[in-house]
């Protein structure tokens, strides 16, 4: 007769990676890009995360100024002008990801620069001819 003694101990921290469970990937764009006006409505989107295993996942949100939202894509607008950072936390019902990004917010009342340049055709070089 043989007898045999299992010793079993906590792995501390390991039992994620022997489930099998990896962690999803977060990816966020955000529409219209680039600098917006204080007031404008910019839609974020999650629609790039993904989970490897297939979980379900939750998205929420944090933008910078105070307020929070969740879900795949969401549209929120700044209020005042600054520099905000943006946040995804993709979740999956064990492990989370983010990605963040910044938003660029000036005055409602901004305007795109505008440059003129003009020459007078008589202030030529002395013996040249103006240009056509």
């Amino acid at each position: 007769m043989l007898t045999a003694i299992l010793l079993c101990s906590a792995l501390a921290g390991c039992l994620d990676a022997l489930s099998g469970n990896d962690p999803p990937t977060a990816a966020m764009s955000v529409d219209p890009q680039g600098t917006v006006k204080a007031g404008d409505s910019l839609t974020f989107s999650a629609v790039g995360s993904s989970d490897p295993d297939g979980d379900s996942m939750t998205f929420t949100w944090t933008f910078g100024d105070g307020n929070t939202g969740t879900g795949l894509t969401i549209s929120h607008s700044y209020a005042q002008p600054g520099e905000y950072i943006a946040r995804l936390a993709v979740g999956d019902g064990s492990h989370e990801a983010t990605a963040s990004m910044t938003i660029t917010v000036v005055d409602a009342s901004a305007r795109e620069p505008h440059a003129e340049i003009t020459a007078d055709r008589d202030d030529d070089c002395e013996g040249e001819e103006p240009p056509n």
